[in-house]
Protein backbone atom coordinates (compact mmCIF):
# COMPACT_ATOMS: atom_id res chain seq x y z
CA UNK A 1 0.00 0.00 0.00
CA UNK A 2 2.37 2.94 -1.36
CA UNK A 3 1.05 6.08 0.54
CA UNK A 4 3.31 8.39 -1.21
CA UNK A 5 3.09 9.95 -4.50
CA UNK A 6 4.92 9.17 -7.74
CA UNK A 7 5.52 12.83 -7.73
CA UNK A 8 7.03 12.39 -3.70
CA UNK A 9 8.72 9.64 -4.85
CA UNK A 10 10.80 10.75 -7.42
CA UNK A 11 11.84 13.73 -5.59
CA UNK A 12 13.02 11.61 -3.16
CA UNK A 13 15.04 9.38 -5.49
CA UNK A 14 16.01 12.89 -6.81
CA UNK A 15 17.30 13.82 -3.48
CA UNK A 16 19.26 10.85 -2.79
CA UNK A 17 20.83 11.30 -6.07
CA UNK A 18 21.95 14.90 -5.41
CA UNK A 19 24.03 13.07 -2.65
CA UNK A 20 27.88 13.04 -4.15
CA UNK A 21 28.66 9.83 -5.70
CA UNK A 22 24.92 8.65 -6.44
CA UNK A 23 23.82 8.39 -10.30
CA UNK A 24 20.78 6.99 -10.31
CA UNK A 25 18.09 5.40 -7.82
CA UNK A 26 14.68 3.66 -8.51
CA UNK A 27 12.07 2.08 -6.28
CA UNK A 28 10.20 -1.06 -7.39
CA UNK A 29 8.03 -4.14 -6.33
CA UNK A 30 9.60 -7.44 -5.75
CA UNK A 31 7.58 -9.06 -8.42
CA UNK A 32 9.46 -6.23 -10.98
CA UNK A 33 7.12 -3.58 -11.23
CA UNK A 34 8.97 0.20 -11.39
CA UNK A 35 7.22 2.15 -9.09
CA UNK A 36 9.10 5.67 -9.19
CA UNK A 37 12.85 6.19 -10.43
CA UNK A 38 14.92 9.55 -10.51
CA UNK A 39 14.97 11.55 -13.14
CA UNK A 40 18.14 10.41 -14.30
CA UNK A 41 16.71 7.15 -15.84
CA UNK A 42 14.77 6.97 -18.96
CA UNK A 43 11.29 5.13 -17.98
CA UNK A 44 12.27 2.33 -20.22
CA UNK A 45 15.51 1.84 -18.51
CA UNK A 46 13.92 2.28 -15.46
CA UNK A 47 11.27 -0.48 -16.00
CA UNK A 48 14.09 -3.08 -17.26
CA UNK A 49 16.39 -2.45 -14.49
CA UNK A 50 13.56 -2.63 -11.86
CA UNK A 51 12.60 -6.17 -13.47
CA UNK A 52 16.71 -7.41 -13.11
CA UNK A 53 17.13 -5.82 -9.75
CA UNK A 54 14.12 -7.84 -8.50
CA UNK A 55 15.31 -11.23 -10.28
CA UNK A 56 18.94 -10.41 -8.74
CA UNK A 57 16.86 -9.92 -5.02
CA UNK A 58 14.71 -13.09 -6.06
CA UNK A 59 18.28 -15.18 -5.57
CA UNK A 60 18.55 -14.78 -1.55
CA UNK A 61 16.55 -17.41 -0.77
CA UNK A 62 18.51 -19.84 -2.55
CA UNK A 63 21.75 -18.24 -0.98
CA UNK A 64 20.41 -17.73 2.07
CA UNK A 65 20.95 -21.56 2.72
CA UNK A 66 24.67 -21.06 2.80
CA UNK A 67 24.59 -19.52 5.99
CA UNK A 68 24.82 -22.12 8.62
CA UNK A 69 21.64 -22.64 10.65
CA UNK A 70 17.72 -23.56 9.91
CA UNK A 71 16.15 -20.02 10.82
CA UNK A 72 14.65 -18.72 7.85
CA UNK A 73 16.56 -15.39 7.18
CA UNK A 74 15.18 -12.16 5.60
CA UNK A 75 16.54 -10.48 2.47
CA UNK A 76 18.05 -7.36 3.77
CA UNK A 77 20.82 -5.77 0.80
CA UNK A 78 22.73 -6.91 -1.63
CA UNK A 79 25.61 -5.29 -2.98
CA UNK A 80 26.91 -5.74 -6.44
CA UNK A 81 30.52 -4.00 -7.08
CA UNK A 82 31.68 -3.59 -10.36
CA UNK A 83 35.02 -1.87 -9.24
CA UNK A 84 34.46 1.86 -10.41
CA UNK A 85 30.45 1.47 -9.95
CA UNK A 86 28.41 -0.36 -7.09
CA UNK A 87 24.54 -0.90 -7.34
CA UNK A 88 23.16 -1.06 -3.75
CA UNK A 89 19.75 -3.06 -3.36
CA UNK A 90 17.82 -2.99 -0.41
CA UNK A 91 14.21 -3.91 1.44
CA UNK A 92 12.73 0.04 1.58
CA UNK A 93 8.98 -1.80 2.80
CA UNK A 94 6.78 -3.99 2.35
CA UNK A 95 7.06 -6.11 -0.93
CA UNK A 96 8.90 -3.21 -2.27
CA UNK A 97 12.75 -2.29 -2.78
CA UNK A 98 15.18 0.39 -3.91
CA UNK A 99 18.13 0.41 -5.73
CA UNK A 100 21.10 3.01 -5.97
CA UNK A 101 24.12 2.96 -8.38
CA UNK A 102 27.12 4.80 -6.69
CA UNK A 103 29.90 5.50 -8.22
CA UNK A 104 33.27 3.86 -7.04
CA UNK A 105 33.89 0.49 -5.31
CA UNK A 106 31.77 -0.56 -2.58
CA UNK A 107 34.91 0.33 0.26
CA UNK A 108 34.65 3.80 -0.99
CA UNK A 109 34.02 7.48 0.72
CA UNK A 110 31.46 7.71 -1.94
CA UNK A 111 29.62 4.09 -1.49
CA UNK A 112 29.42 4.99 2.15
CA UNK A 113 28.07 8.30 2.12
CA UNK A 114 25.20 7.05 -0.61
CA UNK A 115 24.30 3.97 1.37
CA UNK A 116 24.11 6.23 4.68
CA UNK A 117 21.88 8.52 3.44
CA UNK A 118 19.34 5.93 1.40
CA UNK A 119 19.21 4.08 4.37
CA UNK A 120 18.30 6.73 6.39
CA UNK A 121 15.58 7.55 3.81
CA UNK A 122 14.22 4.35 3.96
CA UNK A 123 14.10 4.35 7.33
CA UNK A 124 11.44 7.55 7.49
CA UNK A 125 9.69 6.62 4.63
CA UNK A 126 9.31 2.47 5.17
CA UNK A 127 5.54 2.58 5.68
CA UNK A 128 4.65 4.77 2.82
CA UNK A 129 7.24 2.43 0.18
CA UNK A 130 5.23 -0.85 1.26
CA UNK A 131 3.09 -1.94 -1.29
CA UNK A 132 0.29 -4.69 -1.38
CA UNK A 133 1.56 -8.35 -2.56
CA UNK A 134 -0.22 -9.72 -5.93
CA UNK A 135 -2.72 -12.30 -5.53
CA UNK A 136 -1.55 -15.92 -6.36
Amino acid sequence: MTTASPVQLVTILDELTATPGCDNALIFTDDGLLTAASSGLERADAERLAAALSSEQSLAPAVAKLCIGTEELAWRRTIIDFGPHTVLLMTAGANTSIGVSIQGSMTGDAFALVASVALKQVKRLAEQLGTAGRPT
